[in-house]
């Protein structure tokens, strides 16, 4: 059960533990490979990868790689095609639950990684404070 006690801190319970919000997707999602791809499949709409290019920009095992894609793909999430030996992925923006994993995916893992790249050549900003409510209703 997740129990919200600040929505300044967006600490939640889980297992009777204080956890970000971040930690939330790993009960959901227990794959790090899966969690890395859905966060470069949905922070990356318009661009298609090649297997050996995601395993490079995700860190994750070519093997495990692999075997997530398939699992996407089968539940219609992305899609591949051949272009000479190489297998390219691209998500599916019509999938049924594209818009709730994107926004899932930007609430958790990927808004920092957006705004620390965003950012990063800015010597204006030394600290930023991000606060959002999730409807719980």
């Amino acid at each position: 059960m997740f129990i919200p006690l600040t929505a300044e801190h967006n600490l939640y319970t889980i297992e009777h533990k204080l956890c970000p919000i971040e930690a939330m997707l790993e009960y959901f999602i227990t794959s790090k490979t899966k969690r890395n791809l859905l966060k470069l499949f949905l922070t990356n709409p318009e661009r298609r990868f090649y297997t050996r290019e995601i395993s490079k920009i995700t860190g994750e095992p070519l093997n495990a790689v692999r075997r997530e894609l398939g699992y996407l793909e089968k539940a219609g999430l992305i899609k591949s095609h051949k272009e000479g030996t190489l297998k390219y992925y691209s998500v599916i923006k019509e999938f049924p639950f594209y818009t709730e994993l994107k926004k899932i995916i930007y609430g958790t893992v990927a808004l920092g990684d957006y705004l620390k790249d965003r950012f990063k050549d800015s010597e204006l900003i030394e600290n930023v404070t991000v606060l959002y409510t999730m409807n719980l209703g």
